[in-house]
């Protein structure tokens, strides 16, 4: 077929992975949570999809890692897709013939509908709030074992309530101990905030 014979294209798909490390399943909750203008929130799974569309395009973003192991791709693939937010944007027709009125293939799959279409879809999401407590990708990442990560945020609520010489009588001296140094070795994180979805688009081929 000629390439001008490549019109009336029915659906495309704009993509891109952001590399967002153990917050992934955080990025997802927190885009879930955002109501933005003429669009309806919506999410797969446990929260591992989230999304806004309406009758005629839709956005979402999702853990490449988990869909990379519910189709079964080699442990390889799986490894490198770990921290990876993927995001999916499927343009409206208005949006397609806006940019090319035959909506032609080898219009749409140029750099800039791209960025047309990617812009659009990252600015109205924005985060202005931390994440409430302890993000989820963080408990993920941890070396500790989670009965590890429970006796230290107990330990450490009971020292900001008493003093030091107070809880030495609630325990015993060695177990004391025990719960202190496991308190001093994790790092608990405190107000995380997201930072914002960019693309640097001067990198696009």
């Amino acid at each position: 077929m000629k390439t001008e014979d490549w019109s009336g294209t029915e659906r495309l798909d704009v993509c891109w992975n952001f590399q967002v490390g153990h917050l992934v399943s955080d990025y997802v909750r927190e885009i879930h949570k955002l109501k933005l203008p003429y669009m309806k929130p919506y999410s797969y799974g446990h929260l591992e999809t989230a999304g806004h569309k309406n009758d005629s395009k839709k956005t979402m973003f999702y853990d490449k890692q988990i869909q990379c192991r519910d189709t079964k791709e080699p442990q390889e693939v799986i490894e490198q897709a770990r921290g990876i937010l993927r995001m999916e944007i499927r343009p409206s027709y208005k949006e397609m013939k806006k940019f090319s009125p035959k909506r032609s293939a080898v219009d749409l799959l140029k750099k800039e509908f791209f960025i047309q279409m990617a812009e659009a879809a990252l600015k109205p999401i924005q985060f202005t709030e931390p994440i409430e407590g302890i993000p989820f990708g963080w408990l993920q990442s941890q070396p500790f074992d989670i009965y590890q990560i429970e006796k230290a945020l107990a330990f450490k609520l009971l020292q900001s309530q008493f003093t030091e010489t107070e809880l030495k009588q609630l325990y015993r001296s060695g177990t004391y101990d025990n719960r202190r140094g496991l308190a001093r070795r994790i790092t608990f994180p405190s107000q995380t905030k997201l930072a914002p979805l960019k693309i640097d688009y001067g990198n696009l081929g």
